[in-house]
């Protein structure tokens, strides 16, 4: 388990993932640069550390990577400092809310009167 920056606990029900150049793999322990910044995305295996910013109090993050490439067996890498703007985080299949068995769910009533006349002649 770990926490996100406004210290909100992310379970094992999310998935975190790292935008992430693919060019900038090249070894472990990778300082981040700004343009490592890429639409690849790769799984976070482990945050090893969060460090706050004294200059305008946002979080850095020491983080392993999963990276699988040209169909290689997935292997690890260290990248450490890693700002937030590049994390993205998604839940795991079938761990959202909508699949709690017994949560209560009710069809929503909504007055026809609610809705323009122009929107009630669309089939």
């Amino acid at each position: 388990l770990t926490y996100d920056e406004d210290n909100t606990l992310i379970g094992s029900s999310i998935v975190a993932w790292c935008h992430f150049s693919r060019e900038s793999i090249s070894e472990d322990n990778h300082e981040w640069r700004e343009r490592d910044m890429a639409q690849d995305e790769y799984t976070v295996e482990r945050v090893i550390d969060r460090a706050q910013l004294s200059s305008d109090q946002s979080y850095v993050y020491t983080l392993v990577l999963l990276v699988q490439i040209n169909g290689e067996d997935p292997r690890s890498y260290t990248v450490k400092n890693v700002p937030r703007k590049a994390l993205s985080f998604s839940h795991n299949n079938y761990q959202s809310d909508i699949f709690i068995k017994g949560v209560f769910r009710h069809e929503m009533m909504i007055p026809d009167e609610m809705f323009p006349e122009a929107w009630k002649n669309v089939l």
